[in-house]
């Protein structure tokens, strides 16, 4: 549909009017719907929660008896970005694989793309903080729900992560995110992958999911103590289009990792803008970076985890 289409194409302002149009003349369930889900997606994208559940509660309402695929698909679809933007991994999981269960045996799998790469971002975020936990056992679960997911999409006629058996355009943008999640599950760091993957969502003009991928490229890319420039023209390049979309959440972790790297990715402060205020800590003499050392040290972590979070040397993490 046109909302569909304003989305992925990044025409978000346009977006938002269409839905207050729609919201206007909604008549039917079926208008109702349309403008809620619709709704719920841009304000989940942009950072406006507790609206997205208000959205969210209303579609429940007009479809919770199960009578329309497609909407409760969009609802856990919605359901689970969310959650892992808060993240709750365990409750996007939970959602991702519940839309990919909605349409499973219907004609509807063909567009379970998003719920299956949904899942397997759930699954890789889960495996993450296993690994932070080092918990073996939770990783190696989490790795075998995220090959679980994959090997059900094989099952489907019109798999949607395989452009051989699947008409869509964007199946090849998705079959690329799948194997970047799938290998950021395992704990390996492939820039290269997820380089491939934003090229492709950028030939589709889906600058959304480019950006995404940027963001994870230029993680993987630090991960995997790669190219400092690499990694700071994908944050940057992540960044503008983030910004222009008012993608908030995204935005926030893009300057998170940013941080951590010491990157730069914004315009310095010119000489006509005020001086920002001073921080409470720096009264005290800390540095920014001593200050996240502090953080982590706080929540439990080793030097050489701290290391690996700041993308610095354990023996730097020890002197802060």
């Amino acid at each position: 549909n046109a909302a569909e289409a304003l989305f992925e194409l990044g025409e978000w302002t346009e977006m938002r009017s269409l839905i207050d149009t729609a919201g206007r003349s909604a008549r039917t369930r079926f208008d109702h719907g349309f403008v809620h889900l619709n709704a719920a997606r841009m304000d989940v994208t942009q950072g406006e929660f507790a609206l997205a559940r208000e959205h969210l509660d209303a579609v429940k309402d007009l479809f919770g008896d199960g009578s329309h695929v497609d909407f409760l698909r969009g609802l856990h679809e919605v359901t689970a970005e969310m959650a892992l933007w808060e993240h709750r991994p365990d409750d996007a999981r939970t959602a991702a694989l519940d839309g990919v269960s909605m349409v499973a045996g219907t004609v509807e799998h063909i567009l379970a793309g998003r719920s299956l790469i949904l899942a397997l971002r759930a699954h890789a975020d889960l495996a993450a903080s296993s690994r932070d936990r080092h918990s073996s056992p939770d990783e190696d679960a989490a790795v075998e729900g995220a090959r679980h997911v994959l090997a059900t999409a094989e099952t489907f006629e019109r798999n949607p992560l395989d452009p051989s058996r699947s008409p869509l355009p964007e199946s090849a943008a998705l079959q690329a995110q799948a194997a970047a999640e799938l290998a950021r599950c395992e704990g390996l760091h492939d820039p290269d992958g997820w380089g491939a993957a934003a090229i492709l969502w950028e030939k589709l003009e889906r600058p959304y999911q480019a950006a995404y991928s940027r963001w994870r490229c230029a993680e993987a890319t630090l991960l995997a103590k790669g190219s400092g420039p690499r990694a700071s023209e994908e944050l940057r390049a992540a960044h503008e289009v983030a910004t222009l979309l008012g993608a908030r959440p995204l935005l926030t972790e893009i300057e998170l990792l940013a941080r951590r790297a010491r990157i730069e990715i914004e315009k310095a402060t010119t000489a006509e803008e005020p001086a920002a205020e001073a921080a409470p800590w720096q009264h005290f003499g800390l540095t920014e970076r001593e200050i996240e050392v502090i953080r982590y040290v706080a929540d439990g972590l080793s030097n050489p985890e701290i290391a690996q979070r700041l993308f610095i040397s354990p023996k730097t993490a020890s002197a802060h």
